[in-house]
Parts: C-alpha cells; structure tokens; sequence
C-alpha cells in the first residue's frame, strides 16, 4: 500500500482540490540561455561564463513558489 491517500470528512470545494492533491502552486514559462565565447569573466583566477545568448524558441516551465524545474 502507498498510503499517499487522505481520508476527508466531507467533499472539497473545488477550489480546495488543488491543495489536497499538493497542486497548489503557480508555473512560468520563462527564456533559456546558454553560454558563448565572447561573454566570459575573469575573477583571480576563476572564470565565469556569462550565459548571454537566448535559445530561441525553447523555455524553462518554472514553479514560481519553489524555483524548481518542471520536466
């Protein structure tokens, strides 16, 4: 058995369904970036890639209250 379920004593209104079933969050479609050579920083010794150049047409789907991606 799972027990993922939740035994309730009355019916949800079905504005309180997204909540009971955890899906009680926000999502943003948002721009992807990736790296070129001409953006790169240098710190002491450290280089850091500066993500500059939009992939056009592909977005990241984000939960907003948690920041995590949704594959």
């Amino acid at each position: 058995m799972h027990a993922l379920a939740q035994i309730l004593e009355h019916y949800p209104a079905r504005a309180e369904v997204p909540a009971f079933a955890g899906l009680d969050y926000t999502v943003e479609k948002r721009p992807l970036f990736t790296f070129d050579n001409e953006n790169n920083a240098a710190v002491g010794e450290v280089e850091i890639k500066i993500a500059e150049r939009e992939v056009q047409n592909h977005f990241a789907t984000i939960r907003t209250d948690t920041e995590q991606f949704l594959v």
